[in-house]
């Protein structure tokens, strides 16, 4: 194998390298471009050259899953660099079919020209760097793919899609030569499978907006009567919090006996044990729901102070800390009350348990994010914090544990969403970190 034939190889692998990774969704690391193009150059190299055209679908394919293996949005990625892919053949296609032009001369005999083939593999290798590199910038900034397609059933529908037209445009090119298409035919057909590719992307995104408004549709209209029976809940329990109040001040007529007797140490012993829980469940209830004037969101404020008033009526020392006033959330207000409402179930049960009884729920707000702790005591845990996070799971007894297994499946839609768990002394802490918290 001379020389020139070994560059041009090599310059080939570059060319399917830069075609496979500059248009992705999710940029690689450092590390795994280097792994990337280093397996591209190996293949490039020790693959025999008697297997001609397999040796480039082996490079492909190689490349294709270390790129499934390096990402997060894994079917987005295949897509773009598979559509990348057959991009750059067409234009390699019509670069071949302009240079028989140019130089007026049959393609075959240019390509078997040392000279001529290193200048062409060259210069179509920069080129391919940068209309490779501008296409992944207007994918990823100017359509914003990552916001278009989101959902991992529908990306995996465009590559099984894309697969397919790939499989027709390979054959297209190769076995249109043996059939007699000309270079400038065979780009055509290639401009033509790019297109039916983009205007199924096109459809497959149409009909899944589609669906989505109509389950977005349903799930507000659910949403609403939730809410609708949070507040009838509230209502229940704020009235029987005002009966109690009745009755703490018909308890206190009952100290005219103890005072009527002279007898302060039943009348002191009384008070500690029937007064005193009762008022501070009263102060507590006041001050603590006051607090929620800062939450703005109707859906979100509605669970929280149901979740209160259930735990001030367990006796839980609750605080509640938002300085803030929320209106916005970079998620959606449904998903969650769905976590919080978890979140406090499992706080409140927790916490009932112990002798501490404390719960404190802190909204901290930044300049790009929202911060949601919740606070409970605990007892020590059974299981670890992973296994918890399994469907079934709980420290609580058998057939429990779904909750947290419900968060992990909701939080699976976020990518802008930070939850961690963890237990520090004696208390088990949910946080949730809302990134690219948008202005009020």
């Amino acid at each position: 194998m001379t020389f020139s034939a070994i560059l041009s190889s090599l310059l080939g692998g570059l060319c399917i390298f830069f075609s496979c990774t500059n248009s992705l969704a999710d940029k690689l690391t450092i590390k795994q471009y280097v792994i990337t193009i280093f397996l591209t150059l190996a293949c490039v190299t020790f693959l025999p050259v008697s297997l001609g055209q397999l040796r480039t679908y082996f490079v492909l394919t190689g490349i294709l899953i270390l790129v499934y293996c390096f990402s997060y949005n894994k079917w987005l990625n295949l897509s773009c660099a598979l559509f990348s892919y057959l991009f750059s053949v067409t234009v390699n296609h019509l670069y071949l079919w302009t240079a028989q032009y140019l130089l007026n001369s049959p393609v075959q005999q240019i390509i078997s020209n040392p000279f001529f083939s290193v200048i062409f593999s060259f210069i179509y290798c920069i080129s391919c760097f940068i209309y490779t590199w501008l296409l992944g910038l207007f994918l990823r900034i100017t359509l914003s793919i990552n916001g278009i397609f989101t959902d991992s059933r529908l990306c995996r529908s465009l590559f099984i899609s894309l697969s397919f037209l790939s499989f027709l445009f390979i054959f297209n090119f190769s076995y249109g030569e043996d059939m007699g298409y000309s270079y400038g035919v065979i780009a055509f057909n290639g401009c033509l499978f790019l297109l039916l590719f983009f205007s199924n992307a096109l459809l497959f995104n149409s009909l899944y907006q589609n669906m989505k408004e109509k389950q977005n549709a349903e799930t507000r209209l659910i949403h609403y009567e939730q809410l609708q029976q949070h507040l009838k809940k509230t209502e229940t329990l704020y009235s029987k919090i005002r009966s109690d109040r009745h009755d703490y001040m018909n308890i206190l007529t009952t100290f005219s006996s103890y005072i009527d007797d002279g007898n302060l140490v039943a009348l002191a012993d009384y008070y500690h044990q029937k007064i005193d829980p009762i008022k501070q469940k009263f102060y507590h209830s006041e001050e603590e729901l006051g607090k929620l004037s800062q939450m703005k969101i109707l859906e979100v404020k509605s669970i929280l102070s149901h979740k209160i008033i259930i735990a001030l009526e367990n006796y839980l020392k609750v605080l509640v800390e938002i300085k803030d006033s929320i209106t916005y959330l970079s998620a959606s207000t449904l998903d969650i009350s769905r976590i919080l409402g978890i979140f406090l179930d499992n706080a409140i049960e927790a916490a009932i348990e112990t002798n501490d009884k404390k719960l404190q729920i802190c909204f901290i707000k930044n300049d790009s994010s929202l911060v949601i702790i919740i606070k409970n005591s605990t007892l020590p845990l059974s299981d670890s914090i992973s296994e918890l996070m399994k469907c079934g799971i709980s420290s609580r007894g058998p057939n429990r544990g779904i909750g947290l297994h419900n968060v992990s499946l909701i939080l699976e839609d976020y990518r802008n969403i930070i939850w961690d768990s963890h237990c520090e002394d004696g208390f088990f802490i949910q946080k949730l970190t809302l990134l690219d918290l948008g202005k009020d």
